[in-house]
């Protein structure tokens, strides 16, 4: 009996997703699922707690009563994210998720902000392939509004990720980054 992996666990292994490949067909049940629940997330009149139920079946995971995810939220593959506890995700941001997403404890996603965990081949005539990245969002970051991650960067703890900065690279943590692409600006005062 062969061990089969999935494309979920190869893409959190971050190998290489040919578009063409039979797996491929594992993604749209999953992506499906997301849409339905996240039509009602963000377009209908939930309590506090119906938001929460929603938000457990869209992550496959219990969601810290700490915890703050504001509609409208967008997110394609919710059981690639894993999210901590004091965590808060302003409206209007945006997770490409298939290469996995980690939020640790405390992070702050302001409006508008998207993480991106997928990236796909230079070649032409590979190009509908994609290439996962895990992006790890540590203890108490906060990611400005209108901030874009992109796959593979960590953003370290206490970082600052000033409005609009398009993140290509790690963040160091204790730092505050700003620009496009983002550089870093200074050391966090305390």
């Amino acid at each position: 009996m062969t061990n089969k992996q999935s494309i979920f666990d190869k893409a959190k292994q971050g190998e290489r997703l040919n578009v063409n490949s039979p797996e491929f067909s594992e993604l749209e049940p999953v992506l499906q699922k997301g849409v339905n629940i996240l039509k009602k997330f963000n377009t209908e009149q939930n309590t506090d707690q119906e938001r929460r139920e929603l938000l457990a079946q869209l992550f496959d995971q219990e969601i810290a009563p700490s915890t703050t995810i504001m509609p409208p939220f967008n997110v394609d593959f919710a059981n690639q994210v894993t999210i901590g506890k004091d965590v808060y995700i302003n409206k209007d941001v945006s997770f490409v998720a298939l290469g996995t997403i980690h939020l640790e404890d405390g992070v702050l996603i302001a409006a508008k902000a998207s993480i991106v965990s997928i990236n796909h081949v230079e070649k032409p005539s590979e190009r509908q392939d994609l290439l996962p990245k895990v992006v790890h969002i540590k203890e108490n970051a906060w990611i400005g509004a209108g901030a874009i991650v992109l796959p593979g960067v960590t953003v370290g703890k206490n970082a600052i990720v000033g409005a609009g900065a398009v993140v290509t690279r790690d963040v160091p943590d204790d730092t505050v980054v700003a620009g496009n692409p983002a550089r870093e600006i200074r050391k966090i005062r305390c």
